[in-house]
């Protein structure tokens, strides 16, 4: 019988682990806006250096107003998204 209880306890504790690495339904992310107020810019970004890397010049258009156009569209996107 001490065979089947220390059994019975590893699977016990096995199963208990695997529980405590899901997170419960609580710590759901409850605000998306934020982050695509995170990846928006950088998804920018991304897309200007491969045009620039493909030989695109989207530099004539994104010297000064880059950072300023990533925020507009960054501050459209969470007011949409906020919305719903």
């Amino acid at each position: 019988m001490d065979i089947y209880d220390e059994e019975y306890i590893r699977e016990q504790a096995r199963l208990a682990a695997r529980k405590d690495a899901q997170p419960p339904p609580s710590q759901k992310n409850n605000r998306p806006w934020l982050t695509w107020a995170v990846m928006l810019p950088l998804f920018i970004y991304t897309v200007y250096v491969l045009a620039e890397v493909i030989g695109i010049r989207l530099s004539v258009f994104m010297e000064q107003d880059f950072l300023g156009f990533a925020l507009a569209l960054t501050l459209l996107f969470i007011w949409l998204l906020r919305r719903k």
